[in-house]
């Protein structure tokens, strides 16, 4: 039934970020493609934020992380995008748990989380 539901909206260029621009992005938080993990903590994030920032990159040693809270501001929920050499070898699903057993705590006091895995 929604199978051929189309929305001509996504395609295009304004609503969604290229492959080019995503890796633009990233490249401010990167350690660089050195292997080592050099994360520099960006200066726009609040408290919870960076706490959550200082955990994920404390324990997977990512190269490229980013956190930032979409509940509008009151701390409820977060889009992470991560990428770290600890996920070789997993699926997407043992990934994602990694990274919820990691947070434990905070993810179970927030109404949901956006998680984007990525193997460095």
């Amino acid at each position: 039934m929604f199978r051929n539901l189309r929305f001509p909206f996504a395609r295009s260029s304004t609503f969604s970020l290229s492959p080019p621009a995503r890796r633009s992005r990233w490249r401010e938080y990167s350690s660089g493609g050195t292997g080592e993990a050099l994360l520099t903590m960006p200066d726009h994030l609040d408290d919870q934020e960076k706490g959550i920032f200082k955990k994920l990159a404390g324990e997977l040693k990512p190269t490229r992380l980013e956190v930032k809270d979409v509940s509008g501001g009151c701390g409820s929920m977060y889009a992470i995008e991560i990428a770290s050499e600890r996920f070789v070898g997993l699926s997407l699903v043992r990934q994602h748990r990694l990274v919820h057993e990691i947070l434990g705590k905070e993810v179970k006091s927030w109404h949901g989380v956006q998680l984007r895995t990525f193997v460095a």
